[in-house]
C-alpha cells in the first residue's frame, strides 16, 4: 500500500475516531511499553532512507504500525526534552527549564498516570541522568545505572525483560531508555567493521571537536577521522537497533506482544558540525529535533504514516485519553496524537503547528514553530560556535553574580533577538534563511509562540528547587552539563 493511499485512510478514519464521544470501558492493552532511544537523529532510519541499513528492526516497526514521519523532540537538551514526554508540557509551560531541569513535582507524570490505572511501572535505562527524583518518582521498580557507560543496551535489555516477568501477568507499564548512541561514541567492533570507513589510528571525539570548533578546518566534515566518528555513531545506532530487536524478541518469547502497546521514540538527536558545532543543547536545527516515532499495537490498529509535524510531548496525552478516563486539561488533550475507538487504535488529527524550545537561562534561549514546511525559530540568547567554549567557562560565574543580586537575570520570556525562518520542503538542511525576505510569514508564524510565551507567562510552572549536591567540589550547573556531554 503506497504512503497515499495510507494517508487517505488514516484521514479517513480520523473523522470518526477524535471526535472525543467517551466510550464505555474500552479493552485497553495490558502492557504498554515505552522505549526511549537517546541521541537517535531521525535520518538515519532506513525508513527514511538512510543508505546504511542500520536499524532493520526499527524499520519493520515502522512497516507494522503508525509511522510519525515528522516527529519533534520538545527540545534539543536532554533533561528538558525528557521531562516534556514524562509530562506532555514544553519546558516554559511545565517548570522544566534550566541545566537540572526535571519534571515539576506537582505535575502528573507518566508513571503516576499509569499507577493512576492500576498498571505496574518500571524503568530500566543505562542513562544515569534519569536516577534525579523527578523522573523516578511514580515508578514502582527502577534498574538504572549510576555510572555513564557502564551498562550496555543488551545488560538494559535483560533488565527490562526481568522486569517483565516480575509483573507477573498484572498490568505492566514499562519504560527502557538506551543511552548507547550518545558520547562518547564507541560502539562494538564488530558493527564499527562493518562500515567501510577506514579507521584512524587516533580517533577523533566531540569533546576534541568543541575545544578547537572556533579554529577548525573547514574541510573537516570530510576528513578521515571525522568520516570515522559519523561511522562509529552509525555503529552505536545499529547496536541500538539490535537492543531494540532483542527486547521484542523477547517478549514475543513470552507471547506477550498480543495485548502490548510498543511506542518506540528518542529523546533528541544530534548535530555533526551541519551547523558549525557538535552534539545538543545549543541549537533548534532538524538535526538536533527531527526523532523517531512509531506506535504498533498488533491487531489494534492498521499501519499507515502520518506525513504532518507532530510533536514527541504529545505522547502523554495520548496515553492519557487510553487509560485514564475522566476530566482532563484541555490544553494538554487536545495534543494526543492517537487515541482508541472501542479496541482500534487510531491517529488524531494532526496540530495546525509543533513548538519546541530550549531554555538554558544566561547561557542559550531558542523558541522553533514548525508549520507544515515552514519552521521558524526565535532566538532571545546564543553564540555562534566559536564563542561558546567562552561563554561556558563563564557560565558558572554569572549565575553567582545573579544569586548575590551584583547581576539582574535575564528574562527567557521577553522578546527575541532575531527569528530565523526556514523551508524545510526545498531546504531539508537549513541553510537558506528566508526571514528577511518573507516578513509576512514571519510575523504570522510568530504569533503560535506569542501565543506559547503569554501561557508560559499567565499559567508556566516555575522550576522546583533543586536538592543540594552530595559532592560540593564540582559546581552544579557545570557539572550537569558535563555529565550529558554538553561540554
Amino acid at each position: 500500500m503506497s504512503s497515499g493511499t495510507c494517508s487517505l485512510i488514516l484521514l479517513a478514519t480520523l473523522v470518526v475516531g477524535c471526535a472525543r464521544a467517551e466510550p464505555a470501558a474500552p479493552a485497553t492493552p495490558r502492557r504498554v511499553v515505552l522505549v526511549v532511544l537517546d541521541s537517535w537523529r531521525a535520518d538515519r532510519l532506513g525508513a527514511l532512507g538512510y543508505p546504511r541499513a542500520l536499524t532493520p528492526r526499527l524499520d519493520a516497526l515502522v512497516e507494522q504500525g503508525l509511522f510519525f514521519e515528522r516527529a519533534y523532540a520538545a527540545s534539543s537538551f536532554g533533561p528538558q526534552a525528557l521531562s516534556a514526554l514524562w509530562t506532555g508540557r514544553l519546558p516554559s509551560e511545565g517548570g522544566s527549564t534550566g541545566t537540572e531541569a526535571v519534571p515539576h513535582p506537582t505535575l502528573v507524570t507518566l508513571p503516576r498516570l499509569f499507577l493512576r490505572a492500576g498498571f505496574r511501572t518500571a524503568l530500566a535505562t543505562n542513562l544515569a541522568g534519569l536516577r534525579a527524583r523527578g523522573f523516578t518518582r511514580g515508578f514502582d521498580e527502577l534498574e538504572i545505572d549510576s555510572v555513564p557507560g557502564r551498562w550496555s543496551g543488551a545488560l538494559v535489555t535483560e533488565k527490562a525483560l526481568d522486569l517483565v516477568d516480575g509483573a507477573e501477568g498484572k498490568p505492566l507499564f514499562l519504560v527502557v531508555d538506551y543511552a548507547d548512541a550518545g558520547e562518547p561514541h564507541q560502539p562494538p567492533a564488530a558493527l564499527r567493521r562493518k562500515i567501510d570507513v577506514p579507521v584512524p589510528e587516533e580517533p577523533l571525539t566531540l569533546a576534541a571537536v568543541r575545544a578547537e570548533v572556533g579554529a577548525l578546518p573547514p574541510d573537516l566534515a570530510r576528513a578521515p577521522a571525522f568520516q570515522d566518528l559519523l561511522a562509529r555513531y552509525d555503529a552505536e545506532v545499529a547496536y541500538v537497533d539490535q537492543c531494540l530487536g532483542e527486547l521484542i524478541d523477547g517478549l514475543a518469547a513470552r507471547g506477550l506482544l498480543d495485548g502490548t502497546l510498543l511506542v518506540v521514540t528518542a529523546s533528541h538527536g544530534v548535530e555533526f558540525l551541519e551547523h558549525g558545532y557538535v552534539g545538543s543543547g545549543w541549537t533548534l536545527y532538524e538535526e538536533v529535533l527531527r526523532v523517531p516515532l512509531v506506535v504498533c499495537a498488533p491487531e489494534r490498529l492498521d499501519p499507515g504514516r502520518v506525513t504532518a509535524p507532530v510533536s514527541v510531548a504529545g505522547l502523554f496525552a495520548s496515553l492519557q485519553r487510553m487509560f485514564v478516563h475522566g476530566p482532563a486539561d484541555a490544553e494538554l488533550d487536545a495534543r494526543a496524537l492517537f487515541e482508541l475507538v472501542g479496541e482500534r487504535i487510531v491517529a488524531c488529527p494532526p496540530p495546525a503547528g509543533v513548538l519546541a524550545e530550549l531554555v538554558l537561562p544566561e547561557l542559550c534561549v531558542l523558541r522553533a514553530s514548525i508549520q507544515g514546511h515552514e519552521k521558524l525559530v526565535e532566538v532571545l540568547q546564543s553564540a555562534v560556535p566559536g564563542e561558546r567554549v567562552a561563554l561556558l567557562k563563564s557560565y558558572e560565574e554569572r549565575l553567582a553574580r545573579i544569586q548575590r543580586g551584583e547581576a539582574q537575570p535575564g528574562d527567557p520570556l521577553g522578546p527575541a533577538s532575531r527569528r530565523e525562518l526556514y523551508d524545510l520542503e526545498h531546504d531539508p538542511r537549513e541553510t537558506r534563511d528566508l526571514a528577511t525576505t518573507a516578513a509576512g510569514r514571519v510575523a504570522l508564524i510568530a504569533e503560535s509562540l506569542a501565543r506559547y510565551i503569554e501561557l508560559a507567562r499567565t499559567s508556566g510552572l516555575k522550576p522546583a528547587e533543586t536538592q543540594p549536591r552530595a559532592d560540593e567540589g564540582e559546581p552544579a550547573a557545570l557539572d550537569e552539563l558535563r555529565q550529558i556531554g554538553y561540554l
